[in-house]
Formats: C-alpha cells, sequence, structure tokens
C-alpha cells in the first residue's frame, strides 16, 4: 500500500505540475496574442500616419502649384480677374475632358503665353485649348499627351506661321485625326 499511497502521492503532484505548467501555457500564449494584437494595430496607426501625411504633402503641392499658376497667369495678362477666369476655365475644361489639372498647368501656360505674344484672341484661344483637351479626353490620351500637343500648338503660335509639314509633325503624331480636322477647319 505504501508503494500505491507513494504513486498516487507523485501523480498528484504530477498533475498539479501539469495544471500549473496548463496555466503558464495559457498565459503565454494570450499575451502572445495580446502582443500580436497589439503589434497589428501599431502597424494600422503607422499606416494611417503615412497616409494623412502623404495626403498632406498632396494638399500642399496642390496650393504650391495653383500659386504657381496663378503667378504665371497674372505675368501673362496682368489682370488679376482675367487670371481668374482663366485659372476656372483650366479647372472646368480639365475636369470636363476627365484629365487631370495638374498634368495641363505648365503647357497651359507655355500655350496662353505663346497666343498672347502671336496676338490671338482669347476666345480663339480658349477654343483651341477646350477642343483639344476634349479630344484628348475622348479619346482616352493622358495628360502628358495632351501637354505635348498644347506643347506643338504653342511653338507654332510663338512663330506665328504654321506650315504643314509642321502641323503634321508637331500635331499630326500627338493627336490621331488631327489633320483630316485641320483640313475640315
Amino acid at each position: 500500500q505504501t508503494k500505491v499511497e507513494s504513486l498516487q502521492r507523485e501523480m498528484r503532484q504530477l498533475t498539479g505540475t501539469m495544471t500549473t505548467a496548463d496555466k503558464a501555457a495559457n498565459l503565454l500564449k494570450n499575451s502572445m496574442g495580446q502582443i500580436a494584437a497589439g503589434n497589428v494595430i501599431a502597424d494600422g496607426i503607422g499606416y494611417l500616419i503615412n497616409k494623412v501625411k502623404e495626403l498632406g504633402l498632396g494638399f500642399i503641392t496642390t496650393i504650391a502649384d495653383a500659386e504657381k499658376l496663378r503667378r504665371a497667369l497674372n505675368a501673362i495678362y496682368k489682370d488679376s480677374n482675367l487670371t481668374a477666369q482663366q485659372m476656372e476655365f483650366l479647372r472646368s475644361t480639365a475636369v470636363g475632358a476627365g484629365v487631370a489639372v495638374g498634368d495641363l498647368s505648365a503647357p497651359f501656360i507655355k500655350f496662353a503665353a505663346a497666343t498672347k505674344s502671336a496676338n490671338i484672341p482669347l476666345a480663339e484661344t480658349n477654343a483651341l485649348f477646350a477642343a483639344v483637351t476634349r479630344a484628348s479626353g475622348t479619346l482616352g490620351l493622358s495628360g502628358e499627351q495632351v501637354g505635348g500637343m498644347l506643347e506643338a500648338l504653342s511653338q507654332m503660335a510663338s512663330k506665328g506661321v504654321v506650315s504643314m509639314e509642321e502641323l503634321r509633325q508637331q500635331l499630326g503624331d500627338r493627336l490621331p485625326g488631327a489633320l483630316s480636322l485641320v483640313a475640315k477647319g
């Protein structure tokens, strides 16, 4: 009986030890789960902070670009009311054509300066800009491609004379069907 009692006592001790080890394992498992959850939360907060930074930087860049556009158009037109009208014209034309305003700002400035120095009336300048932008949007061209077309038109306007060869080289390669539209015009 002493052997049996001794074995029972050992069994109780082992059972107690196993229960303590099981409790410790559960505690460790719960702690690891809490750490993992904390890491997921920290990663999520870090991601949100980075997105807020990106949005803030984008906002500041947009404001700086708008100010650059305003200053350039003021230098061209020398009239703050006309500058405001032209900025709104650029925005509404770009949005209507589905082209990013930011992609058109620099080419629009060059185009406006070239047509102004060539004494092309503002109404014709705006009509041409709107037509090119709408055609580009319809064809699904990128803002960079639209900018290239406006650059070509700016170069032609600054020379004051448009040759067929230059029209074909400058605009024909950038806007499919441009030559047939010019011929009809």
